[in-house]
């Protein structure tokens, strides 16, 4: 019995030293592919299988020392993609290792690398694929809507970016082809894409841009933050991000702690993690792992801002402009003892259309289909519309 039992133990042991010799060759090739795959802004599964990704971040993590330190200790959430697995959900920023799924499917055929919630309608966030295709996307449900193509970024570019201007309502899209990368003006309605200029950045990965109208981004081949003029794209760097950047990753803003977010994908450790960006050095702090459950990616992350067109008081609230969508006339309507002082109309690029306003009316026949920001002052205050013209 005792050598049964003996030669039992010798057998398990063998397969042991055998699994383990296995398991060293597997993660060696998984190392050596890891190694080759250069700056990619596309997704981590395109290389790896969920279980390949999970022997990675397994071997790179069993010795990191990370410190989790939140840079706040009030939540507020985020809502985002999952591209690993499909999903659309969201977390806490506070604390993002709970993932918690709306839907299921995403509703994307390819890969959602850029997507922003409209500061105008909250309910309601845009997303933008590598294949140029244009969604709207009901943060609550999780219904995608496909509103068509988007206006191609120039040459081999691709969608990496997307916010709104807190400030103006405008939307701007980056954009690369891993030499180039640009920063544009999107409109959602036209679905036209205008090149504002080339950032310098070699790869740009992601786009946020905060109350103060300043754009932020950062490259993937020097893993350094960048400042970006909103007027020119030119971008400047502020610092070492301090992790190794990788794949499609997402940048977003939080009005109420005017704080910059990463939703980062970390090359180092194989896993995403929510950051946050010090503006003036430009590095970034680790505020948890995301979705600490299973290794995720998310192209895109977005906070819900104040309204650019909330207006609190009582007075202004009850000012009206119509119709919206407009075709040939546009009307404001103010209450009882307010007086209209000035009324402009702009377009997208922040030009006055030369339009007057007569007898409380714009004739908005001559103007082109889009999108117009039209800002009303008043004996009670001044506010600022979006106006669509059809």
């Amino acid at each position: 019995m005792k050598k049964i039992t003996s030669l039992l133990m010798v057998l398990f042991c063998t397969a042991l030293t055998v699994q383990a010799q296995s398991d060293a060759v597997a993660i060696q090739d998984l190392l050596q592919r890891h190694a080759t795959i250069g700056n990619e802004t596309g997704a981590i599964t395109d290389f790896f299988t969920a279980d390949e990704i999970q022997m990675l971040n397994q071997h790179y993590t069993q010795n990191a020392n990370q410190i989790q330190s939140s840079p706040r200790l009030v939540g507020t959430t985020a809502y985002a993609v999952d591209n690993v697995a499909g999903n659309y959900g969201n977390f806490d920023i506070a604390d993002a290792t709970t993932f918690n799924v709306t839907s299921t499917d995403s509703g994307t055929a390819n890969f959602e690398g850029a997507g922003a919630i409209d500061p105008n309608d909250q309910g309601i966030a845009y997303v933008l694929t590598n294949a140029n295709e244009f969604y709207s996307l009901d943060i609550a449900t999780g219904n995608y809507t496909d509103i068509g193509p988007m206006g191609a970024p120039n040459g081999g570019e691709t969608w990496v970016g997307l916010s709104f201007d807190p400030i103006s309502g405008n939307l701007y899209g980056l954009a690369t082809d891993s030499a180039v990368t640009t920063l544009y003006l999107l409109d959602p309605v036209a679905l036209t894409a205008t090149p504002i200029g080339p950032t310098g950045m070699v790869l740009g990965i992601a786009l946020a841009i905060d109350g103060s109208g300043t754009g932020y981004s950062y490259d993937l081949v020097d893993d350094q933050s960048y400042s970006i003029d909103l007027l020119t794209g030119a971008a400047t760097v502020l610092g070492p991000l301090g992790f190794d950047a990788n794949f499609g990753q997402g940048m977003t803003w939080d009005d109420t702690s005017d704080t910059v977010y990463l939703a980062s994908f970390n090359n180092g450790v194989l896993d995403s993690e929510w950051r946050s960006l010090d503006t003036t050095s430009g590095a970034t702090t680790l505020v948890s792992v995301i979705n600490s459950s299973a290794q995720s990616q998310h192209g895109w992350a977005s906070i819900p801002a104040d309204p650019v067109l909330g207006v609190d008081d009582n007075v202004l609230s009850q000012v009206a402009v119509y119709p919206n969508p407009a075709s040939d006339v546009l009307n404001i309507k103010v209450p009882a003892g307010v007086e209209i002082t000035s009324a402009v109309l702009y377009d997208v690029l922040g030009k006055n259309t030369g339009l007057s306003l007569s007898n409380g009316a714009f004739n908005t026949a001559s103007l082109a289909r889009g999108v117009y920001l039209l800002t009303i002052e008043t004996t009670a205050g001044t506010l600022t519309e979006k106006v669509v013209k059809r």
